[in-house]
């Protein structure tokens, strides 16, 4: 039992650690028209998967 309990504690850490990652603020120096920009090029894609 203890081994399944081990596991799920690395997993949760894991899962804590990508998730802090992928959230993280990379600047805050973010300007409006950019944001614009991306909202419209997203709003014109038929199914957002389609980004390469």
């Amino acid at each position: 039992m203890a081994d399944k309990e081990f596991l799920l504690g690395n997993r949760a850490r894991e899962l804590l650690r990508y998730t802090n990652q992928v959230t993280k603020i990379v600047t805050d120096d973010i300007s409006v028209r950019d944001v614009r920009e991306i909202i419209k090029k997203i709003a014109a894609l038929d199914d957002i998967r389609d980004v390469k």
